[in-house]
């Protein structure tokens, strides 16, 4: 089989060897060493079903093995993890992200070969467990797993932690098959927000491969290249036919021409932070009444310790903006608050809510759950306050 120019990563060959061995698995037959996840990708296309020794490669079995008996031996082998939140870990599995979003897109239809594995990525059924069919694996998806583990083993892990370590080191993608195995080059470049440790380059390329395959990216989300290079030539046909809304708010702000669409207006305007509508007297219920002066006001998220008597109670700012509208009755209550100048507020519902930013984001909060994260939606901070206003008694 012909495939193209290969080069070889510095040193993952024989990392990978090692790897195999450390395993107790035989080295398979060929390694291929291509430049890029993509190059990669088509190597694998190209190979004859029997070569890939089955559905998912013995190697993810025995790395699980070997989790499980980290599993055994520490009580934890997670506690708090961190590497998400540091520098390293949100650079890491931000690249991890888009290089397989970008991978998808440009091979529909092999979706199955980019199944990679991650050391979560598992059913338990009893003392064994259930791998959910990988078959390839990023070196960036498994950053967080080595970094947690080295940790807590004060760095004595065994033999098998230690060899995938330095093949993360020297290599990035893998399709480690029993007869033959893929191997692709690291990104010779990567070029990150400094704030956000997400992938950003606003003139070219986020991330560059030695066979100059490259992701486009902006803020941490990949985009088209034409996205990047030539913002002007984004059309409002193309924008429409955009199904991630987070993709195509980001569009949105980096096209600068006149748009006639009036969805894509309302959008460009929360992109813009210019949504802010300001609520007063005249969008309170006629009962509403002021909220007690001695009593302490709630404070989003938190469910209020203090409920008022039964009736609908408000609280405006010093300059007649409405800053809270709460009902309560039989020691309940609900109860909308709006931060002060921005188009920003929080709905609190019993044991609920929802949060907006000024963004054009918004948050749940359940008892269950106050941790998921924020997403964006369409509707403007005006439609969001008035559709809150509408669950509070009229009359």
């Amino acid at each position: 089989m012909e495939f193209g120019k290969l080069t070889t990563p510095m040193g993952a060959t024989e990392t990978l060897s090692a790897l195999y061995k450390a395993l107790e698995l035989a080295v398979p037959e060929r390694i291929v060493c291509c430049e890029s996840p993509r190059a990669g990708l088509q190597v694998v296309r190209e190979l004859e079903r029997p070569l890939f020794g089955g559905t998912d490669p013995e190697l993810f079995i025995r790395l699980m093995r070997t989790h499980r008996r980290m599993v055994k031996r520490y009580s934890n082998p997670f506690p708090s993890p961190l590497w998400k939140e540091t520098k390293d870990g949100s650079r890491l599995l931000s690249r991890a992200q888009l290089v397989k979003e970008a991978l998808l897109e440009g091979c529909p239809g092999f979706e199955d070969l980019c199944r990679d594995f991650r050391f979560d990525a598992q059913k338990w059924c009893g003392d064994e467990f259930e791998l959910r069919k990988p078959m390839c694996m990023s070196s960036d998806a498994v950053g967080e797993t080595l970094y947690e583990v080295s940790k807590l083993a004060r760095g004595k892990v065994p033999p098998e932690w230690g060899r995938l370590k330095d093949f993360c080191a020297s290599a990035g993608w893998v399709w480690p098959f029993e007869r033959v195995a893929v191997i692709c080059a690291n990104p010779k470049r990567s070029i990150y927000d400094s704030k956000l440790n997400l992938l950003h380059c606003q003139d070219g390329p986020a991330v560059t491969f030695q066979d100059n395959w490259a992701v486009w990216a902006w803020q941490g989300k990949q985009v088209p290249r034409h996205v990047i290079e030539t913002p002007g030539a984004v059309s409002e046909e193309e924008l429409l036919k955009v199904k991630d809304l987070q993709r195509l708010r980001m569009m949105l702000e980096r096209r600068s021409q006149p748009l006639s669409h009036p969805r894509l207006q309302k959008l460009k305007r929360m992109v813009d932070g210019k949504q802010f509508c300001r609520f007063d007297r005249r969008h309170l219920p006629s009962k509403a009444k002021p909220w007690p002066a001695r009593m302490m006001m709630p404070k989003p998220p938190n469910r209020p310790h203090q409920v008022p008597p039964d009736g609908i109670y408000y609280k405006l700012y010093g300059d007649g903006q409405l800053e809270l509208v709460a009902w309560s009755e039989k020691g309940q209550m609900i109860y909308l608050f709006l931060e002060h100048g921005r188009a920003a507020g929080y709905f609190h519902v019993h044991l609920g809510g929802e949060q907006y930013y000024e963004d054009g984001r918004m948050e749940d909060f359940t008892p269950w759950d106050d941790s998921s994260p924020a997403y964006y939606v369409e509707k403007s901070f005006e439609e969001w306050v008035c559709e809150s206003l509408g669950r509070f008694p009229r009359g």
